[in-house]
């Protein structure tokens, strides 16, 4: 059974994309250095409550190289990625995959590596239940208010 949290913890994501897929190699190295140096100089007296994520692995790469203590989450879109090969390969902290996608043994295989699972945009009883019982660390909504007022309701949450 799931332990019950003494206060409702809530993290700042900061969710970086780049802007234009389709710009050349130099532009792209810029602007995504340019990003997370921005981000970094803002979360870093918070790092405790921060965690950046972004569908490009690189950015992450480039917030981990500096911001070694900022947590990182890497958002996936498709349903065809070895979650547990891209968390360990990019050393990310946190799998962020849509939460349609996502499985218990998805989970299990990124817990065993100490990698926490918080699917995308999980907005409905029904999601939340899913995902209480697939196991995951957090989930991303349109909704804390919703998700709040549901955990307490079945005694998560104080």
């Amino acid at each position: 059974p799931k332990e019950k949290s003494s206060k409702f913890c809530v993290f700042v994501f900061f969710s970086l994309r780049p802007f234009n897929f389709e710009l050349p190699p130099p532009c792209a190295a810029g602007y995504i250095l340019f990003t997370s140096k921005r981000v970094c100089r803002l979360a870093a007296k918070t790092t405790a409550r921060v965690i950046v994520q972004s569908f490009d692995r690189r950015t992450l790469e480039a917030v981990k190289r500096l911001e070694p203590g900022l947590r990182t989450a890497m958002l996936t879109s498709d349903n065809l990625v070895d979650f547990a090969a891209l968390a360990a390969a990019g050393k990310f902290d946190t799998i962020s995959p849509d939460h349609q996608w996502v499985t218990k043994a998805d989970v299990e295989a990124l817990h065993r590596l100490k990698v926490q699972v918080a699917p995308w945009t999980v907005n409905d009883e029904a999601g939340w239940s899913r995902m209480l019982e697939l196991g995951v660390d957090a989930v991303i909504t349109d909704y804390p208010e919703d998700l709040v007022a549901y955990l307490k309701g079945r005694d998560l949450r104080d």
